[in-house]
Formats: structure tokens, sequence, C-alpha cells
């Protein structure tokens, strides 16, 4: 990725599968990186003009504008001697040996920056937007290498909450693949190894509640399929959960583990039939402020590189992780319902019965299994292979409110305004080159 655009259209759109409008933007504002950059992690504020931008061994700071782009450069190379160790390991590749800066987030008001520094990670703050310093004081923070993957090509998910930094971390090589709580006041949590296999994440939410006590993360992940036939593709897509209330468990069982952690399986396809979408590469959730409502809009492919979007009600979900049996246990729960989000104090002592929190250790699935809005795939404005996908609500100029879904692809950019619960698309396409 070389360069950014800011794209400004407004535009009548048409119905049909097939856009009936194109639109080529000619020279917006856009700042030309004067390297390529295959890897960047990025951070914006709400309402803010100003991007930062992380990549090999730099951060940018670009403050936009409609007629320019202003930009600042503050430098965050590895130490020579973690370049060499590097090289001296014969890394997934060469060219990984340096800082890639994976981690931009502002937890409350702290703004961390961690980088792969060459295999061997390390995190600072930002100071003044414009000076990066080591990490002291503030919370609690997890190693580096909890935050931050070692090299850019391993996949993984930050997420700020509540005065907390939640990192999904994907499994590569020897690294088995972890959700934690890693900076914060409250206590770095972890799961435990045999609740995921081999995941690969695809994306993360906070899920809202009236009472806050209740509010949830959702991880959306693929991870390996162990029990796959010979005719089935060796993974599955789900999605994890855990409650922001956790404090871990006893001394004796899941004391630096999450005691909410529970995960349900996400299928993508025709129906019943064999027509699966299980590799879930991108997800992204629309919720409403201060309630379990909204829609989680998943980006699968199935093995033959062919991609498709599937729409999930997060009412839907919820539900299915409040009462689904536990996959593979049969037995009645000791008190209130294992893995449920509970509040502190003397009243809470579910999470902390030995019984239940032995359930949650060995039986995190649920057996329900969700499904897509509609049941099938939404019907799409392109047949293109989707590399990227963000949604949103937007005011329209008659006061109503739509939901977008901008889904991108090797060669432009798609819209599709969504217009009923079932997939029923209002379409136009952007030209960007």
């Amino acid at each position: 990725m070389n360069y950014f655009i800011l794209l400004s259209v407004l535009a009548t759109v048409v119905t049909g599968k097939s856009p009936r409008l194109k639109f080529i933007v000619h020279e917006p504002p856009r700042f030309h990186f004067n390297k390529p950059e295959n890897y960047i992690s990025m951070y914006h504020q709400e309402g803010s003009d100003t991007l930062y931008v992380g990549g090999q061994a730099m951060i940018y700071v670009l403050t936009f504008s409609d007629k320019k782009v202003v930009d600042m450069k503050i430098p965050a190379a590895s130490d020579q001697t973690a370049i060499d160790t590097c090289k001296a390991k014969a890394s997934p590749d060469e060219m990984e040996c340096d800082n890639f800066i994976t981690v931009l987030q502002k937890v409350n008001d702290t703004f961390i920056v961690c980088g792969t520094n060459a295999g061997s990670p390390r995190c600072w703050m930002l100071v003044n937007e414009t000076v990066l310093t080591d990490v002291q004081g503030g919370g609690m923070i997890a190693p580096a290498s909890h935050i931050s993957p070692p090299f850019p090509s391993q996949k993984s998910i930050n997420l700020p909450a509540d005065g907390s930094l939640y990192s999904a971390m994907s499994s590569v090589g020897g690294h088995v693949g972890s959700i934690r709580r890693t900076f914060g006041s409250q206590k770095l949590l972890k799961t435990e190894n045999i609740w995921l296999l081999s995941p690969q994440f695809a994306g993360a939410s906070i899920i809202p509640a009236s009472e806050k006590y209740k509010e949830e993360i959702y991880f959306f992940f693929t991870e390996f399929n162990k029990t796959a036939r010979v005719d089935e593709e060796p993974y599955r897509a789900r999605i994890g959960r855990i409650c922001t209330v956790d404090e871990g468990g006893i001394k004796a069982l899941l004391a630096d583990s999450w005691t909410t952690f529970m995960k349900a399986r996400v299928m993508c396809g025709a129906g019943n039939t064999q027509q699966q979408y299980n590799n879930m590469k991108q997800a992204v959730v629309l919720t409403a402020q201060d309630k379990r409502a909204g829609v989680m809009y998943g980006l699968f492919s199935n093995a033959w590189g062919r991609t498709v979007v599937c729409a999930y009600s997060i009412e839907d979900i919820d539900r299915a992780f409040s009462n689904s049996k536990l996959k593979g246990y049969s037995s009645s729960f000791s008190g209130s319902r294992p893995g449920m989000c509970e509040r502190k104090g003397p009243s809470a002592d579910s999470q902390n019965n030995i019984k239940n929190l032995g359930v949650i250790r060995y039986y995190p699935e649920i057996e329900d299994v969700i499904r897509p809005v509609g049941v099938n795939p939404l019907d799409l404005p392109t047949d293109d292979q989707i590399t990227h996908a963000v949604a949103d609500i937007v005011l329209a100029v008659n006061d109503e409110h739509y939901t977008v879904l901008y889904l991108g692809t090797g060669t432009c950019a798609h819209l599709c305004v969504k217009m009923m619960r079932v997939a029923t698309c209002v379409t136009f396409r952007l030209e960007s080159f």
C-alpha cells in the first residue's frame, strides 16, 4: 500500500445487482509514502482529522483537510542487536527483520505503540503525540510478546475497552494463539491452550449492554477442525466471547485465565448443504449504544478462493451463548449457568465455584450453531474476490438511517446499501484509479 486516497462522493444510487453508476475520482488529497509499506496499522479517533499509520520503523501522523494532507514522521527503528539476532535465526522472511508497528491504541489517556522489533516485540508510550518513551506506570501491562506478534505476517487484533486493552494473537509456527487482557488496572488474563486450535483472528468488537457489568467482547476467528473428514475443509469459523468484568478464577483453577470464555461455531453458506464457507477473513460489527442489539458482517472464503459476506444478528448470538447446552456436557449446573457476566462482590460466588470453573475449563463450546440472517450469504453486487469489508450506519438526505457496506476488491471499491433485514441492496461502484 503506497498511498492513501480520501474519497468524497455525492451520488444518486439505483437498484439492481450490477452497479449502473460508476465514478472515477480525480486527484483527491493523498499522501505518498516514500517507500512501499506492505504491513500497516492505523489509529483514528472519531471526530478527528488526524490519522496515525504504523509502518516499517516509522509512525506517520497524517492530518487531512479538503485541499491537502499535512504529515509528520516519528522514527521507530529496531536496535541493531535485535536485527542481527533476527537474521541469525533465519526468520520467516529476512525482510521482516525490522520494527513493524503493529499496535496503535489509546487506552484512556495512554497512547500505546507496539512493534515487532525484529522478532523481539517491544512497546512504547506515545507522549504529546510526538515522542516514543518506554512504558511505565499507569496500570499493569503484559509482556510485549502478548500484544504484538514477532513478525508482521502474523495476524493480531487489539481492542481497547473500559480502560483495558484486549489482545488476540493468531497461531503461527510455535505460537499457539491466545486471547488476553494485556493492559489496564484489571487483572491480566488469558485463554487456556486447550480452548483454541491454531486460531487465525478476523476481528473483535465490544458488545454493549444496558447494565455495564454485562458488557462483553466478541472475538471472531477461524480455527483448526480436528474432527474434519477427508471430504471436509480442515478449519471452521468461530465466535469467542468473554465478559469485561472477568477477574479470573481461584488459585486452584483458572487463576490467571478467563472464567467467562465461551465459543460457538459460525456457519456461512447455502442452508444445511455442503456449500459452506469456513474461512472467516474479516468481521465487522454494528451495535446499538447501550443494548445488546445489532449485526455482525463476516467476510468468508472457501477452499477455491471464492468470497461471500454473511450477516448475523447480535441478538441471536447472545441468545445462543445464554441458553445453549454446552457441547459434551450433560450434567446439571451448580448454581447459576457457568460463564455468565456477573457483578463483582460477595453475591457473585458462582464464578469461584470449583464445579462451574471446571465446566468452563473443559466445556467452553456451546452446541448451538450461529447461522446467518436469511440463511444464505448476502446477494452482493460483485463476483470479484472481496479483500476488505467496512460497515457503517449513515444518515441520508431523507433523514433515514441506512446500513452501508463498503466492499473492497483488487480493482475497485463496491458500495452496498443494505435496505432490509434480509439481503436487498442498492449499489453503486467507486473506481479509485
